[in-house]
């Protein structure tokens, strides 16, 4: 068996009919470094047009954003005042990509 360890793996092909995207984010850097939704924004619209199959030109694509808060995080707040906070982050983040996507 080869050695995987820095090898570099591509999408291939979307699928034909449907399919989806997903972008995980995580809440103590959804602000501070490359997880806005200006950043994602460039990225979906980065993907290479040769990937999508063009045989069906009705085919739908999702985008979906995972928001987590687990990994790189420790706080001493309250768990309410912390989930206030992150609701807005997140209100914040969905309603500046949607604001992009019209």
């Amino acid at each position: 068996m080869t050695d995987l360890k820095n090898q570099f793996f591509d999408i291939n092909k979307f699928p034909k009919d449907e399919g989806m995207i997903v972008f995980p984010i995580s809440m103590s850097r959804i602000g501070n470094s490359g997880q806005s939704a200006e950043t994602y924004w460039k990225y979906i619209n980065y993907i290479n047009p040769s990937k999508v199959n063009k045989s069906t030109i009705e085919s739908k694509y999702g985008i979906i954003f995972i928001y987590g808060d687990f990994l790189y995080f420790y706080s001493n707040e309250k768990e309410n005042i912390l989930k206030k906070k992150f609701m807005n982050q997140i209100s914040f983040h969905k309603n500046n990509f949607s604001k992009l996507i019209q």
